[in-house]
């Protein structure tokens, strides 16, 4: 097996493998390997969005405010952007594979942590670490796919790459629904524990560790630390803005302040983000260390393809965010039943992951992944729409059947457009470099449309009780209640048989005025969602798109 040869290489060795990348030739067992890779990659996906369905109960037992809830589906993908170019540099110095196997105990570790935690910084701390792990998972495995097969195979590997991630993401939701009513919430986390050592085990035995472009001069130290809280202070800019005030500040704590921290962190987030393309463009002209070879994007495939596929990551994550708590705290589904009306998604995704690759060589890849975004926002566009607070459940069904059909076509290709002309040499570099451009779309996708729902049911319930018959009082601080609680505090009424605020004969009227007011506001931030996934399909036509899949 390569990774027998591997071992023993010396530095000087190892630079000059880089440049002959493992062959599924030379592995006794290629398809093997790529089954774990794909179970690791598999497990950082699902992690992303099992959460999901999960929030509102976990909400409820922490007892936690709507920004805090934020907090714990961005930190994961906060971390997971910031830390992914530097890790996928370090897997081309050290080992691909050596780095996804701490990748994978890093992930289990802070497994169990989330799993024991009974308060909101605990969690908070083990998503983090969460994040950390993912961001040795995603690159790593992307990078030795890419290493390990040529030609048409590698065209394969790529669609069940793509088809992982589209499938598992449509998954999370029905798993963690599933957990969260048969056992409870805890268990989302603490399932990746034993899945995790065994995927541990399939890598250490059938996986090549394979390396990259070496650099001999050392870690790029200013590049990992301008990127990395670049990127942080980008996310925290736009999750705290409507808690901190986008200018002025309306924070107690901050009272005092001329300006909020939100205007600052977003400018902190511009220069020390410009800041590292400077830098990384001068470390390539003097030979130096670096986390990013720019080059890279001279690609035209790789440079729109990372394009789109951030601006795709906003729109699919804005929807995974936003339609749970519409099915939980509107419809007052459980959540085992929102996780099988996401489930549709997984549907439609699997459906096309086995199409895509056909259809890839028919057409093109860019022709395929082009028509499944068209699908994907017209679905979201048509949930958007027609979302009421009495909607029939088959609407929304059949609008994500569509959209996990879209979904499934684009993710299995746009991977393999956006790396089709990337050398081996520089496969880690540029297998992070797209996970990242995902994962900063996923962070920004959740802050934006978390942020707009806020803003729009907190508009929308505003004045929505005038006309009942309740004390002034209890009408503002029932409709204060409903966007800081992401309509949780209407699951609440519905569970109570009235309260002295709200009288039992008039529960049911206020239930109905805040449902629709909330419905307003989640139609809107789909809407917000079907925006992103449409400009990412007019980007594609900045893409290759009329060149075939070689044979080679």
């Amino acid at each position: 097996m390569t990774v027998c040869h591997n071992r023993g290489m010396t530095p000087t060795s190892r630079k000059s493998a880089s440049t002959a990348p493992s062959r599924s030739s030379t592995l006794a067992h290629p398809w093997i390997a790529l089954v774990f890779l794909s179970l690791a990659l598999s497990l950082i996906v699902m992690d992303g969005t099992i959460i999901n369905v999960s929030l509102p109960t976990i909400m409820r037992d922490l007892e936690l405010t709507f920004t805090q809830a934020q907090w714990l589906t961005t930190s994961y993908a906060l971390i997971f952007s910031a830390l992914l170019i530097t890790v996928g540099r370090l897997a081309d110095n050290w080992g691909r594979r050596n780095i996804l196997l701490a990748g994978i105990a890093i992930f289990v570790i802070a497994s169990i942590i989330a799993g024991t935690a009974r308060t909101f910084t605990p969690l908070l701390i083990a998503r983090f670490l969460q994040g950390t792990g993912a961001a040795a998972v995603s690159p790593t495995t992307l990078s030795t796919v890419n290493a390990t097969f040529t030609g048409k195979r590698r065209m394969i590997a790529f669609a069940v790459w793509g088809s992982v991630i589209s499938g598992m993401a449509a998954v999370g939701p029905l798993l963690g629904g599933w957990i969260t009513t048969s056992t409870t919430w805890p268990w989302i986390f603490l399932i990746n524990v034993p899945i995790g050592i065994i995927v541990a085990l399939g890598c250490i035995f059938f996986v090549p560790n394979t390396y990259g472009e070496r650099s001999e001069h050392g870690f790029d130290a200013g590049g990992f630390i301008t990127s990395s809280i670049g990127f942080a202070a980008l996310v925290y800019a736009l999750i705290q803005g409507r808690d901190l005030g986008w200018w002025k500040p309306i924070n107690e704590d901050w009272a005092s302040w001329p300006l909020s921290p939100v205007p600052l962190a977003a400018a902190l987030a511009a220069v020390l983000l410009g800041f590292f393309i400077w830098w990384e463009r001068r470390q390539l002209r003097v030979d130096g260390p670096h986390l990013l070879n720019l080059n890279l994007f001279k690609l035209r495939s790789f440079s729109a393809g990372n394009v789109a596929a951030a601006a795709i990551s906003v729109g699919e994550f804005g929807l995974l965010f936003a339609l749970p708590l519409y099915l939980q705290n509107v419809r007052m589904l459980t959540p085992l039943q929102s996780g099988g009306v996401l489930a549709a998604m997984a549907a439609g995704a699997f459906i096309a992951g086995g199409s895509a690759s056909p259809l890839g060589r028919l057409f093109s890849a860019t022709w395929v992944a082009r028509a499944g975004l068209a699908i994907e926002s017209i679905a979201v566009f048509s949930l958007a729409i027609s979302l009421t607070a009495h909607t029939p459940i088959a609407v929304i069904v059949t609008a994500l059947v569509a959209y996990g059909f879209g979904l499934g076509l684009a993710s299995a290709q746009l991977t393999s457009v956006i790396l089709v002309d990337v050398p081996p040499s520089t496969s880690g570099q540029a297998s992070a470099t797209q996970s990242t451009t995902r994962q900063v779309g996923t962070a920004l996708g959740i802050a934006l449309v978390a942020t707009f729902l806020a803003a729009s049911v907190n508009s929308q319930v505003q004045g929505s009780l005038d006309d009942v018959p309740l004390p002034e009082q209890a009408r503002h601080g029932i409709e204060a209640s409903v966007a800081p609680s992401a309509g949780a505090s209407i699951r609440a009424l519905t569970d109570s048989d009235g309260s002295e605020s709200v009288p039992a004969e008039l529960t049911d009227q206020v239930i109905d005025k805040l449902s629709e007011a909330f419905s307003v506001g989640a139609s809107r931030a789909m809407g917000v969602a079907g925006a992103a996934l449409g400009l990412g399909c007019a980007l594609t036509f900045f893409l290759p798109g009329a060149r075939k899949p070689s044979g080679e």
